[in-house]
């Protein structure tokens, strides 16, 4: 792959099960609980190259799988801990959505994450597929069926 973290969303995998495994990587997996009778959909996978494995950990996990916090200590070149936070939020108004409100507590568990890490001096990244939309981001809100989109 070339490179030493990748986040791949929409996984499609269940909650429980394993990530693809990739030569020279790592992989940390979190899927989305799923609805009964429901097919899978989310999910993130965090593949860490493995010289940086040792270090990296889970740190938090958000209920319902929407987000993961990793923390990889000791990278060389790096001047602090990078920590991750690795999201799939689906969209506000997709009939996929379980929870609207668990979407934005989310958004708001990231932020308060990204602060206290960088506060306490460590390199924050988010990344994933944030695609919620909400009147909290600025977001227009639902189209009508009337005018020819969805």
């Amino acid at each position: 792959m070339g490179c030493d973290v990748a986040v791949l969303t929409e996984t499609h995998l269940p909650d429980g099960a394993p990530a693809p495994p990739m030569p020279g990587y790592r992989a940390f997996h979190l899927g989305r609980p799923q609805e009964r009778g429901a097919s899978a959909h989310g999910g993130v996978a965090v593949y860490v190259a493995d010289r940086l494995a040792a270090g990296a950990h889970l740190e938090q996990r958000c209920e319902g799988g929407r987000f993961g916090w990793l923390r990889i200590d000791e990278i060389v070149g790096l001047p602090a801990p990078l920590c991750i936070g690795a999201a799939y939020i689906p969209p506000h108004y997709s009939s996929r959505t379980l929870n609207a409100a668990d979407d934005l507590l989310a958004i708001d568990s990231l932020e308060t994450l990204a602060i206290e890490a960088a506060e306490q001096g460590a390199l924050v990244l988010i990344a994933g597929d944030l695609n919620a939309h909400t009147a909290a981001l600025g977001a227009p809100g639902r189209r009508s069926a009337d005018d020819g989109r969805r």
